[in-house]
């Protein structure tokens, strides 16, 4: 059986797109998610679907719990991210964007319950930018150090509109004009702002209106297809078995949805790494403690890690002075090995399985398949791994996966979510291009 472990999706549909098509020219049979199916990412609701569709059952990623519950240890960007996720996936906010876009209303602002509309042209005049908002408002930018207005000289607008300088850097004042205040402007500027400011513009498109529309089809049918969406999110589980020998969680085996196991943990946090590799045991036939291996995600950084090396070649190299043959090949190294070590998936490579000189038989490890829709090894490609099932006593053999896909179209695809009020931070859409 060939299993792909998929994780920290992210809400990166292009790149989980992109995965399932590679996942599938090299053949599966089931595929699983280790979490994370949301959190950062353009695209909740359509990851979401594409993972019940397509994995046999998907972890409790912190990403996950934050948008069902709530955020815990989150830095502003992750904390905005995820609350805008949650008016997406369980607040009807893409279902109301789905029916604004089939219906020809006006799209919801992500900010508020304002329709977003593209912003007129400015006007630019003198030492003045003016832009007209959605609201009515204009818009004053100085764009001249030190400027500011005064009166009076009379500048009607085609609309009763109020009047507000802003500020475009921290040289720049910032004045409010009451509904009495006029600007100073010449003949020739007033006349050029009264015919921007007269211009005709489109009417604004009808809005969403549930009142209205809660009885129209298309809506009943968003709202069935929302429910068990819904359900799915609030029944994934922090923690699974596969194959009776690997403990599956997000984060790692002792605390299953936030902890993080970084590889700097093999020289940095010894006692963090004992007690996740202590809670490697599950129940054999008889009921006795059998030691086992993890697959977690969670830090974005594919490869495994690695317990007792120095152990292992000991008892190794005993079984080699008393006559046991094909293992001397393995006993080469001067140096003892660490504790515990990290073997790493290194960027740039396209595809890896490490070898038998590299996990040493009885090695218990933590595998790691690395992010789909978010990398953090300074490889912007997505990766993912294929677990193979080993037969008549073979050993299980991992290979790992980075797999490209359209990077600016998921960087597009934040930045018009951030145009249209989502409260997402644009390091979210950078930081895609450098694996970071």
């Amino acid at each position: 059986m060939r299993i792909a472990i998929v994780s920290d999706i992210h809400a990166n549909l292009t790149a989980f797109q992109a995965v399932l098509r590679h996942a599938k020219s090299v053949g599966y049979d089931k595929m699983v998610c280790l979490g994370d199916v949301i959190g950062y990412g353009p695209d909740p609701v359509e990851c979401i679907d594409l993972v019940r569709e397509h994995c046999e059952w998907s972890l409790l990623g912190n990403h996950d719990f934050a948008a069902l519950y709530e955020p815990t240890n989150f830095n502003a960007a992750a904390r905005d991210a995820v609350f805008w996720t949650r008016t997406q996936t369980l607040e009807q906010g893409w279902m109301k964007r789905q029916f604004a876009i089939a219906r020809g209303l006006a799209i919801p602002s992500q900010r508020s319950s304002a329709a977003a509309a593209p912003a007129p042209a400015p006007c630019i005049v003198g030492s003045y930018r003016y832009e007209l908002t959605e609201g009515g408002k204009v818009i004053v930018r100085s764009h001249m150090a030190g400027t500011r207005f005064d009166g009076p000289t009379s500048v009607p607008l085609a609309e009763p509109a109020d009047l507000l300088t802003v500020q475009d850097s921290e040289n720049f004042e910032i004045r409010y004009l009451s509904g009495e205040s006029e600007l100073v402007l010449g003949a020739d500027e007033s006349a050029r702002f009264n015919a921007w400011a007269a211009a005709p513009r489109p009417a604004p498109k009808p809005q969403f209106d549930l009142k209205v529309h809660r009885t129209d089809p298309l809506w009943q049918e968003l709202l069935a297809a929302q429910r068990p969406r819904v359900d799915f999110m609030f029944s994934i589980s922090p923690r699974q078995i596969l194959l009776d020998r690997y403990i599956c969680v997000h984060a790692s085996p002792s605390r299953p949805v936030n902890e993080y196991l970084f590889p700097e943990d093999i020289a940095q946090g010894e006692r963090k790494l004992r007690r996740n590799f202590g809670a490697l045991t599950l129940a054999d036939a008889s009921g006795n403690p059998r030691r086992v291996n993890a697959l977690v995600g969670h830090t974005h950084c594919p490869g495994f890690l690695l317990e007792e090396r120095d152990e292992i070649e000991s008892r190794l190299r005993e079984a080699a002075a008393v006559g046991a043959s094909g293992q001397t090949s393995l006993l080469t190294s001067e140096e003892p090995s660490a504790r515990y070590d990290w073997l790493p998936f290194d960027a740039g490579l396209t595809e890896w399985s490490p070898t038998e000189r590299d996990m040493l038989p009885g090695c218990r490890f933590i595998l790691n398949p690395g992010s789909v829709g978010q990398p953090r090894d300074h490889d912007p490609r997505s990766s993912y791994a294929i677990l193979e099932e080993g037969e008549n006593g073979a050993p299980d053999r991992f290979t790992f996966y980075r797999v490209e896909y359209d990077i600016r179209e998921t960087q597009e695809r934040i930045r018009d979510h951030i145009k249209r009020g989502a409260p997402l931070k644009d390091s979210l859409w950078r930081r895609l291009e450098h694996g970071e």
